[in-house]
């Protein structure tokens, strides 16, 4: 409608209308599709059945809560194993295959040392901006193994309003209303520039140190002492891990 049927209004749009428009349709798509967890709601094609290579997907899936939301599947193949790939979009999958490439000499080099010689994933790229990942069994992301060190106290703490991410937006949006108290709410990215011209470094600082003070220090140390059931077995997760993360 806004183009006419045979695009005859083109001529008369006007720009604002034009981005109000597709600044709308960008946030219902966000809100359409990103939290689903039902892979069918994505496309119909996920249903079908393809005998000759793999019998379907899996009609349930994991969506991560990173900056893309990249969802993991799972196909089921004529080998009676399940395949599970993590699948990232806008995003150079690339990085992940040279990086993973790096991963792949340094355990030719340490292929003696037990320690070292660990298993790698899969990656498949579709295009420059998506792609596939092999998922590894067992492997819950780093944030959710250090989320569910919370304590039920901190958790309630957090949930009247003192998440850390939340403070942080906070305090963004009023330096930036305090620096342009008659502009209209803007992005993240402007009010955020707002903030690096008008603070000093040690006012960010003091901000900073506030809000991190929120975050108990030893998170993950609680995560490990969860999984483990001895120091011994504490000590040698937090070797490997510090080990691996180094890498």
């Amino acid at each position: 409608n806004l183009f006419g049927k045979q695009g005859e209004l083109f001529s008369t749009v006007l720009l604002t209308d034009v981005k109000s428009i597709l600044t709308n349709l960008g946030t219902k798509l966000k809100s359409i599709a990103h939290h689903k967890t039902n892979i069918n709601d994505y496309s119909t094609w996920f249903s079908l059945t393809f005998r000759q290579q793999h019998l379907g997907f899996d009609e349930k899936i994991l969506v991560l809560q990173s900056l893309r939301l990249p969802k993991r599947i799972t196909i089921r193949e004529h080998d009676e194993n399940d395949y599970r790939f993590l699948i990232k979009v806008s995003e150079d999958i690339r990085q992940d295959q040279r990086i993973q490439a790096l991963f792949s000499i340094m355990n030719d080099l340490y292929d003696d040392d037990t320690n070292c010689n660990q298993s790698n994933s899969a990656h498949i790229t579709v295009k420059t901006y998506k792609g596939m990942i092999e998922w590894l069994d067992n492997t819950p992301p780093l944030k959710e193994l250090i989320e569910t060190s919370y304590t039920q106290a901190e958790l309630d703490i957090i949930s009247e309003g003192q998440h850390p991410r939340k403070l942080y937006q906070d305090y963004v949006t009023n330096v930036f209303q305090k620096a342009k108290p008659t502009a209209k709410s803007t992005s993240n990215t402007i009010m955020y520039a707002e903030l690096f011209i008008n603070l000093t470094k040690s006012q960010v600082q003091d901000e900073f140190n506030k809000i991190q003070s929120v975050i108990p220090s030893d998170l993950l140390r609680r995560a490990y002492y969860k999984i483990t059931n001895s120091h011994e077995g504490f000590y040698t997760l937090r070797r490997q891990f510090i080990t691996s993360y180094a890498i």
